[in-house]
């Protein structure tokens, strides 16, 4: 289960090819926290 917040990102976001780390930069520059950033590189780790 992931969080609203990640959930949100990934509807915006989802269909977008990117690194890491510009993973990272995109979801801390729309303001995810520590927390629901690395939840969303889990995420984009085990289905992507």
């Amino acid at each position: 289960m992931i969080s609203e917040i990640v959930q949100d990102f990934l509807a915006r976001h989802g269909d977008e090819t990117h690194t890491g780390q510009e993973w990272e930069n995109l979801a801390a520059s729309e303001g995810l926290d520590e927390d629901a950033i690395n939840e969303l590189m889990t995420y984009l780790d085990d289905y992507h």
